[in-house]
């Protein structure tokens, strides 16, 4: 990693620090300076404006799960899916970045989108091989609302592998039992 790139993820990390401490409508772009031991020129040549660094946090957390769901999402067995989505994800980061929603910033939001698009792209898979007479779009959609609320609640409690057990249960009642092979 360069300099540039060790700055930029100073930024970043620091911002986090600081929001701990701080809501993000009380924090400046001096806290962040003052924080990261840079200049405000350095500040602006990373990032436009604080929301620009917590968009970039997001990004981060989102590709993240982006690669995991990838290589992950067909397999059969969801729950080592939802726990290994756990573990791909920096739980401290979710945990401050979860509840920010101002402008652009929404994590809750993004993430979502990030998981319905690949369960899109998995449900659609079956359009060819299977039947199934509910919209592809709409069982994404619900896959992605149980996915984020399983994330939140099991980093807060804990409780991944017990939520992941009842989620691949679950996943069998509501999503398997729609599709049916045709052989």
């Amino acid at each position: 990693m360069n300099k540039r790139e060790r700055t930029h993820e100073l930024i970043k990390e620091n911002t986090l620090n600081i929001l701990i401490k701080k809501s993000i409508s009380h924090i400046t772009i001096n806290d962040i300076c003052d924080e990261s031991s840079i200049t405000r020129s350095t500040f602006y040549t990373h990032f436009k404006d604080k929301y620009h660094v917590l968009e970039s946090i997001n990004e981060d957390i989102c590709s993240q799960l982006d690669k995991h769901l990838s290589i992950r999402f067909d397999t059969v067995d969801i729950e080592s899916l939802l726990i290994s989505m756990i573990s791909n994800i920096d739980k401290s980061k979710f945990l401050i970045m979860i509840d920010i929603q101002e402008g652009s910033v929404n994590l809750r939001r993004d993430i979502q989108e990030t998981v319905q698009y690949s369960a899109h792209k998995y449900f659609k898979s079956f359009s060819t091989n299977q039947t199934c007479d509910i919209s592809s779009d709409f069982m994404s959609k619900l896959f992605s609302s149980i996915a984020i609320d399983f994330l939140e609640y099991s980093m807060v409690s804990g409780d991944i592998e017990k939520n992941a057990i009842f989620l691949n249960n679950l996943n069998r009642v509501i999503f398997n039992g729609y599709f049916k092979v045709i052989e």
